[in-house]
């Protein structure tokens, strides 16, 4: 026997039926959805719908682009590396004794950094710590985003597919 896939009048997926009948007025369509929770329009299914990992794969993505600051001065407009857990860990350490200067009082002693061009460039220690705050910040905006897209993906309350979790208007700028 050959198993024959069904849909409700609304586009429902039904499941596939091996020699049972289907339930009255399903609609035969040719193959199942990638999802359970897609529907058929009468020629293709509906996009997959976002899950929590695709939440997690934008957050990732979005966060690996990495940081722009801008330092002022020469160093003006720098990208900072910001793709995994190390970069995180290296910009504390140098969040850390970029404060203990300043708690020592030499917040213009000139600190190097190394932005995500391979680039060195230098500023000081006040300047650099601001910096690393503010990335946190960001950081913590684009983790908050990402556990509200999370919360709706959980709760059924997000319509969108997993394409549209990319889009700009649900994280921040």
């Amino acid at each position: 026997m050959t198993t024959r896939f069904y849909v409700d009048a609304e586009g429902a997926y039904l499941g596939g039926f091996d020699g049972a009948a289907p339930p009255q007025g399903a609609v035969e369509v040719g193959a199942p959805p990638a999802d359970g929770r897609q529907k058929w329009n009468g020629e293709e299914w509906s996009a997959p719908p976002a899950t929590s990992k695709d939440v997690g794969a934008e957050r990732a993505r979005r966060t690996g682009l990495g940081y722009r600051h801008n330092f002022g001065g020469s160093a003006g407009i720098r990208t900072l590396d910001s793709r995994d857990d190390s970069d995180a860990i290296n910009w504390l350490g140098l969040k850390n004794i970029a404060d203990r200067l300043i708690a020592d009082g030499q917040g213009e002693t000139l600190l190097s950094v190394r932005d995500a061009n391979d680039e060195t460039f230098q500023s000081s220690a006040a300047t650099i710590s601001a910096a690393l705050l503010s990335m946190a910040e960001w950081r913590g905006a684009i983790l908050a985003a990402a556990w509200a897209l999370k919360d709706q993906v959980k709760a059924g309350t997000f319509d969108g597919s997993r394409a549209d979790i990319a889009r700009d208007e649900y994280w921040p700028g």
